[in-house]
């Protein structure tokens, strides 16, 4: 019977053991992605909720986070707030659309 409860443990720790390696190993992964672009404004079309980035344009979707990263509260900005020259960093989903967007009012982070 020991022998059984010793297994039955075993078992346990080796599936808990993978789990975590699982973890450990893709969780560097998640943030590396999560991370973002960096890149300048170039262009802002607030009607079409379209912007251009280093010459590369995106749609910003409707429910898009952008916030003032200058600001030490990172307070909301809206759309209208976008200004060509500004330093940004931001998540792009499939299709070029920008969900999480990140302004730097004085340049690029250090």
């Amino acid at each position: 019977m020991k022998f059984i409860r010793r297994f039955d443990f075993s078992r346990q720790s080796l599936w808990m053991s993978l789990l975590v390696a699982v973890l450990l190993i893709s969780t560097p992964l998640y943030a590396a992605e999560a991370s973002g672009v960096f890149g300048e404004i170039t262009v802002v079309d607030a009607a079409e909720r379209v912007i251009e980035i280093d010459g590369v344009q995106y749609k910003l979707v409707l429910q898009a986070e952008i916030k003032n990263a200058s600001d030490k509260t990172s307070k909301a900005i809206s759309m209208t707030d976008l200004k060509a020259g500004q330093y940004v960093q931001f998540e792009v989903s499939s299709g070029n659309m920008i969900q999480r967007l990140l302004v730097f009012e004085n340049g690029p982070p250090m």
